[in-house]
């Protein structure tokens, strides 16, 4: 909250959605850190913390953002703020430490 990064979404003063920035460049920032109480879902609440969050950012000079859908019901929320799809991706967790055989560049 100190770098301004997330804003919180409260109703009767009781916190009920909260979206944040994982990563801001500027004027391109990774949306994350998106939480509504699972209770709460459905009410539009993700929706609003989302779009309140791009429109502070907006207002800052940001002019993209990207972000990773955890569920169906999350992409909803996301393409009707105006986000578009842009590919698929897995996560792999390993079991164990896995040694690299040449550094990343």
């Amino acid at each position: 909250m100190d770098r301004d990064s997330h804003v919180l979404l409260q109703r009767d003063g009781q916190t009920v959605a909260m979206a944040g920035f994982n990563a801001d460049l500027g004027s391109v920032g990774q949306v994350g850190g998106v939480h509504v109480p699972p209770d709460l879902r459905g009410q539009g609440l993700g929706r609003a913390v989302v779009g309140l969050l791009l429109d502070r950012a907006r207002g800052r000079g940001m002019t993209r953002a990207v972000l990773f859908a955890a569920s169906a019901a999350a992409a909803r929320v996301y393409l009707a703020l105006g986000f578009r799809p842009a590919g698929d991706m897995a996560v792999v967790l390993f079991a164990a430490p896995q040694r690299v055989a040449a550094p990343c560049r």
